[in-house]
């Protein structure tokens, strides 16, 4: 850490020496009576509180917006209460809500998610109306906020500890995603039923899918180089470790996961995964 000093009485720039151990000031200014405070000399406090607050306002503006309608006035909503847990209030960083034929409905985050999970298709549980597109990728932006920082995501917290579960989970998403990218009627079982052999053939023709592609950009650093990184990783496992079809499936669709979720634009993978598939 640099000394905390100004270089002298007249100069307003900072002392290049280095502090000295458990000290805020380098041996010269350690022994000065009255130091000249850099940080009071040059205030740039004030500054980083204003682009924090800056900051602060747009994200909590963005998570509201991402929320959808009646976060802020719930009397705009239809239902009273959440499908699942019976509550008639939730914060409105776990509040959800939508559009459908005129009226709003609202629902925890945890709620609405697990219960999407059930369909290829989610469904509003109170009209049995399939969710439009859009909310659906809203949705999904707002479970990605959550995982990034831990948060819980589904309203069973047993939910993660059943192995059956999460897998069923893993590629669910997947089918989910890969329909939003309007390729449409692909089931989970589409995936989970292939064999060893079948696996390790899909992984290894993806994995040189993703090679090409990433080849068309130079820099070693891009997503696309990065995504082949992982789909190789996924496949020398394979071929190292003498796992089961279930235990191959587990990771394999936590890479792909990974990778969907990581894409901006995920057209393309998704075009790449199904290539895969079709050419087994």
């Amino acid at each position: 850490m640099l000394c905390g000093s100004c270089k002298n009485k007249t100069s307003n720039e900072r002392c290049p020496s280095k502090a000295l151990k458990n000290l805020q000031f380098c041996g010269k200014h350690a022994k000065s009576k009255n130091p000249r405070l850099w940080a009071n000399v040059n205030p740039v406090a004030e500054s980083a509180v204003k682009i924090q607050k800056i900051w602060r306002g747009w994200f909590v503006r963005y998570l509201l917006d991402m929320a959808g309608p009646g976060v802020l006035k719930r009397s705009l909503c239809h239902n009273e209460e959440d499908v699942i847990t019976s509550e008639e209030k939730v914060h409105p960083f776990n509040y959800f809500a939508f559009h459908e034929d005129g009226k709003v409905f609202w629902f925890d985050i945890k709620s609405i998610f697990q219960l999407s999970l059930d369909k290829l298709k989610p469904i509003n549980p109170y009209t049995r109306q399939e969710l439009s597109l859009e909310t659906r990728k809203r949705m999904k932006e707002c479970i990605y906020y959550r995982e990034v920082r831990l948060l819980p995501l589904f309203y069973d917290p047993l939910y993660l500890t059943d192995s059956d579960k999460v897998l069923a989970m893993r590629w669910m998403m997947i089918s989910q995603m890969l329909e939003e990218s309007l390729f449409i009627d692909i089931n989970p079982m589409f995936f989970i039923a292939l064999n060893r052999t079948q696996l390790w053939e899909f992984t290894a023709m993806l994995r040189n899918s993703l090679l090409l592609w990433a080849k068309e950009h130079k820099n070693v650093h891009s997503r696309r180089n990065i995504y082949y990184v992982w789909a190789h990783s996924c496949w020398r496992r394979q071929t190292l470790e003498a796992a089961t079809p279930k235990q191959v499936c587990h990771y394999l669709g936590g890479c792909l996961l990974k990778i969907l979720k990581d894409c901006k634009q995920p057209y393309e993978v998704c075009f790449k995964i199904l290539s895969a598939r079709h050419s087994l």
